[in-house]
């Protein structure tokens, strides 16, 4: 029998023949010399088909069907003339049981489960040696399926392809003959030994150059005894294109010679392969540099601090690297099912998507655009891309969002560096060495009244006040300063805008400005500064003036009560005396000057209180108009007949509170002060009006509070006086006039009235000009009644009533006992308060008024006045004393509706004032 012979399976739609043909022509296309010998073995290929075509058509196929187990269920009728077995032998028998080899039996029935199992159809060859010698035919098994679709039966066609085969040698041989000349290398091997151990065949010249080993050497030996080099899995390659027929390329040949090829391994004839080698050594180099080159990309894209994307036009993510995953908060798989206006705040996504189009269309970065996170945080970016082809691009995404804050900050702190700067109120001057100035703040715009552009460009000489400072010393001072880095200070005079003069304190320091050395000069203006130091020196001057009040004060309350005491009693025993003097003895006149020097010296006591303001009042409700013009005679007889007295009163003047002895003594002296100024004739004018006072006139004199204040003015038309006899007017013993002439209290006292009742005197006068003394004196709103003028003491009259009279020092004691007895009053004398009780508690009459000292031992008269009011109810009181009002005013003998005489007193002020207490 004859036994056919098997081949490789491979698949069905690849058949060998055309697969060689299909790589070579691949192959070949690597360069343009071995295109165009592939075009010619193309085309005599073509033409050795044409010839074998007539030799197939006369070949008929034959046909099989196989039952699963390999059973044949139908066979064709030209099987018996191919294989030399009748047909009617093959229906229902296997390969086994016609006498096939077992080999060949396993792999049919192999072959035929194969297609069962897959479903797909397969391809094999056998050679069959019959009647009509070898013949190679194709075998090709195509599974068939019944009507509920499962494969029932495998068909087989097997056409004959001895001459297909025979083609196939001729184009071997005429590969063989132009790879010879050709720069690829070639090797063509059998598995006729093993699938194990190659035997080369052929090689052709570019493979002995390529590897150099020689034909003679190898051709007919072992390939794996010739390549010791050559990796195990290279030979395992071949095995699989042996026994499948399926080509292979392989890239990973190199030889012990450190050359690199590139193989295509590929069935030429049934048992026989080629191997088609190309060297790449220098491509593989330029690869490995690429590849290395990529792999130290791929690792600095994914170490990279900032974000890389790859998105296409449509702006979808292709691949990120961790950093973008860090800088939106998504994982990559998140990131890559996203767009990039996916990422972008809602608020912002059209202005993203512009940013995108600009920088994929542009290739330019954008700074500061919003990216909102998974999280929902905005972070800030910079973003650029580069084009890697049409439809793709990489981005590359910075997170700034840290950097965008500090600018922020900085920004922020530059604005409030430039809002302090112009907000504070010193001038603040860049000055260059020359003294120009480069900036200004806006303190110093405000001092200058110009704008900050008006300034610059200006200079120390521009603003200086002509004639007013040292600017050689400044100039000295500022390049100290500039030398040493010491700062120095200097005032300076300036003018702003609008002519005004004022003064600053300059400091001046070195710096820098704008990597430039300046002089930096800070100035305030010290306007107020010079006011407050002359407002200090006005104060200082006033404390002066009220230490010297407080000198004379203590002076004149420190011997008052006793200078008092003293001249009461030379006033009263002088009065008793010259009523037993007749008056035209020598002795008469003698007394009378005793007299009128104790009333002068009484006189001089009460000025130098009044100076003091420690002089004893009893405030009353004065009209001040009126109270004038009951004084107008009294006062034109004072300063003379060649002198005219205009009086000048205004309307509505109003009533003030002041002792009326007071008032008198202010008229009196500014009268006689105007008087002695003029020389021959002249005018002296008083003129009343009610004016309002406000803070800034009352802070020029201590003590006064702003509201509405009567003015009673003098003016005289004599020689006036210059700044430096203003300044000590109202010293006390102050007087321009010739020794003698004046005692330097009348001002003095003027001052003192005034400023104990709340009012200021102020002076206008210059050289030729006469003098205008203005005295203010507070409005007093008057619930009651007005006085019209001062009380005037009624004529003396005689009593008859009885009075208790306390006195502790009793020469003082006996002299008023003495001056009431001979007033007609009937006297109870008491030393002390306890023996003034008690002699009140022993009169069994009526005692009409109680005469008591103010300040005593044991009870003072307030007290004394309480206690005789026990035991007689009806007693009037009169107080006296000869201490000052400072030290009596506690006792409260000085309130509204008390007597009061202030010792010195004569006889007959005396008697007017007992009258007139007992007449009420």
């Amino acid at each position: 029998m004859r036994v056919p012979a098997a081949g490789a399976a491979r698949p069905a739609e690849n058949p060998t023949p055309r697969m060689g043909f299909s790589w070579y022509h691949r192959r070949v296309a690597i360069d343009g010399d071995l295109a165009a010998r592939l075009d010619a073995a193309t085309r005599a290929l073509r033409e050795s088909e044409e010839r074998y075509r007539a030799l197939l058509a006369g070949v008929t196929d034959v046909v099989m069907r196989f039952a699963r187990d390999g059973r044949h269920l139908f066979v064709s009728e030209n099987v018996e003339a191919v294989t030399g077995i009748p047909r009617a032998r093959f229906l229902g028998a296997t390969h086994r049981e016609l006498g096939f080899p077992d080999d060949l039996s396993d792999f049919w029935e192999a072959t035929i489960r194969r297609v069962f199992d897959t479903d797909q159809p397969l391809e094999t060859e056998f050679t069959v040696h019959g009647q009509r010698g070898s013949q190679v035919f194709g075998w090709r098994l195509v599974p068939e399926h019944d009507a509920e679709g499962r494969v029932c039966s495998v068909l087989t066609l097997s056409p004959d392809v001895t001459s297909q085969r025979q083609v196939q040698r001729d184009y071997q041989n005429l590969l063989g003959n132009m790879f010879n000349g050709l720069a690829i290398g070639e090797v063509v091997c059998d598995d006729a030994h093993s699938g194990r151990d190659l035997r080369v065949l052929s090689v052709n010249p570019a493979f002995e150059r390529m590897t150099g080993l020689k034909a003679s050497e190898i051709v007919g030996t072992s390939a794996r005894a010739h390549l010791p080099g050559v990796e195990e899995r290279w030979f395992e390659a071949m095995v699989r294109v042996a026994l499948e027929g399926q080509p292979l390329f392989i890239e990973d040949f190199r030889t012990p010679r450190g050359r690199h090829f590139e193989v295509s391994a590929f069935m030429t004839v049934p048992g026989q392969f080629a191997c088609v080698l190309s060297d790449i050594t220098e491509r593989t180099r330029a690869e490995e540099a690429l590849r290395q080159g990529e792999e130290r990309w791929r690792s600095y894209v994914l170490a990279a601090p900032y974000g890389v994307f790859v998105v296409d036009r449509e702006g979808h993510h292709l691949d990120v690297n961790p950093a973008a995953c860090a800088i939106t908060g998504y994982e990559r798989d998140e990131l890559l099912a996203m767009r990039v206006i996916d990422i972008l705040p809602a608020d912002a996504v059209e202005a993203g998507a512009a940013h995108f189009r600009h920088v994929v269309e542009t290739g330019r970065a954008i700074d500061a655009v919003a990216v909102q996170r998974k999280d929902g945080t905005r972070r800030w970016t910079n973003i650029s891309a580069v084009r890697l082809n049409d439809d793709r691009f990489l981005g590359f995404v910075e997170d700034i969002t840290e950097r965008k804050q500090a600018d922020e900050r900085l920004e922020m702190t530059k604005q409030t560096y430039v809002d302090v700067f112009n907000a504070i109120s010193e001038s603040i001057y860049i000055q260059d060495e020359h003294g120009t100035f480069l900036d200004v703040n806006g303190g110093a715009a405000r001092m200058y009244r110009m704008s900050r552009e008006e300034l610059i460009g200006q200079s120390l000489l521009t603003v200086a006040a002509p004639g007013m400072n040292d600017l050689e010393a400044i100039r000295r001072a500022s390049e100290e300063v500039a030398r040493t880095g010491v700062p120095a200070r200097f005032d300076f005079w300036a003018v702003r805008r609008g002519g005004e003069v004022f003064p600053k304190e300059v400091v001046v320091h070195r710096g820098r400005y704008f990597s430039r050395d300046v002089l930096i000069a800070t100035a305030r203006d010290v306007t107020d500064k010079h006011r407050v130091e002359a407002e200090r020196e006005r104060l200082r001057e006033q404390l002066l003036q009220a230490q010297k009040m407080e000198s004379v004060g203590r002076l004149a309350g420190g011997v008052a009560h006793d200078f008092n005491n003293m001249l009461g009693l030379i006033l009263g025993h002088a009065e008793m005396a010259l009523e037993r003097v007749a008056p035209d003895s020598d002795l008469h006149a003698d007394l009378v000057e005793v007299r009128t020097a104790a009333e002068r010296s009484a006189d001089l006591t009460r000025q130098l209180l009044a100076f003091a303001r420690k002089q004893t009042v009893a405030p009353q409700v004065l009209d001040v108009n009126a109270t004038v013009e009951g004084m107008l005679k009294m006062l034109r007889r004072l300063i003379g007949e060649d002198i005219e007295l205009v009086w000048r009163p205004g309307d509505d003047v109003g009533a003030v509170l002041v002792d009326p002895s007071q008032l008198d003594q202010v008229l009196a002296n500014l009268c006689l002060n105007a008087r002695d100024a003029i020389t021959g004739f002249g005018t002296v004018t008083i003129a009343t009006s009610r004016v309002s006072v406000d803070a800034a006139t009352c802070a020029r004199h201590a003590g006064t509070m702003p509201g509405t204040f009567v003015r009673l003015a003098v003016r005289d038309s004599g020689c006036g006086m210059g700044p430096d006899v203003v300044a000590h007017l109202f010293e006390p013993f102050f007087t321009t006039k010739a020794l003698g002439k004046g005692t330097g209290l009348g001002l003095a006292t003027v001052y003192g009235i005034v400023t104990q009742n709340s009012g200021f005197v102020e002076v206008a006068s210059a050289p030729g000009q006469g003098s205008t003394l203005d005295v203010f004196l507070p409005c007093h709103a008057a619930t009651g009644a007005v006085r019209q003028r001062p009380d005037m003491a009624p004529p003396t009259a005689r009593g008859h009533e009885t009075i208790l009279l306390v006195e502790d020092e009793p020469s003082i004691l006996e002299m008023i006992r003495r001056m009431l007895a001979r007033q007609g009053y009937a006297v109870l004398a008491a030393a002390t308060p306890a023996v003034a009780v008690q002699l009140a508690r022993e009169h069994a009459g009526t005692i009409h008024l109680l005469v008591t000292d103010v300040v005593m031992p044991e009870m003072n008269g307030r007290e004394l006045a309480r206690t005789i009011l026990t035991l007689h109810p009806d007693v009037e009181r009169l107080f006296m004393s000869g201490y000052t009002a400072d030290v009596i005013a506690h006792h409260g003998v000085l309130n509204e509706g008390v007597h009061f005489i202030q010792k010195p007193f004569t006889m007959k002020a005396l008697a007017a004032k007992v009258r007139s207490v007992l007449d009420r």
